[in-house]
């Protein structure tokens, strides 16, 4: 059996002696990749709140200009990329010129409409 030191010298860490420990360490993996999956989206591509955000942010204490907002928001770089995870991820596919809906696509719709009935939110959107 392998056998580690009681302590790690370079960071001072105890190794872990009783299996309470090792649930704890397995919690605080699971968080932190949590964490990182639900972070992702985020890096990869640019949030539609983030973007508005900066904008306004960028354009100081003078304000944005309600036009360049508007124009801001027609911006095919904060859509197609999602249209395109959509489809590769095989929720959605293009013919005729129509996006439809696959099964896995179904499912997840029905999914979140289910969830915002629960919560009551009638109202599209966030």
């Amino acid at each position: 059996m392998l056998q580690f030191p009681s302590v790690f010298s370079i960071v001072r860490i105890s190794v872990p002696s009783a299996f309470w420990e090792y649930g704890q360490l397995f919690f605080f993996y699971i968080s932190i990749m949590a964490s990182y999956i639900a972070s992702y989206p985020v890096i990869e591509v640019d949030s539609p709140s983030l973007v508005m955000l900066l904008a306004v942010a960028e354009a100081g204490p003078d304000g944005l200009q309600k036009d360049a907002f508007d124009e801001l928001m027609k911006s095919e770089s904060l859509i197609l990329p999602r249209i395109q995870d959509l489809v590769e991820g095989k929720l959605i596919y293009l013919e005729n010129s129509k996006y439809r809906l696959l099964k896995r696509g179904r499912i997840l719709a029905q999914f979140f409409m289910i969830y915002r009935k629960i919560l009551r939110e009638e109202e599209k959107g966030g």
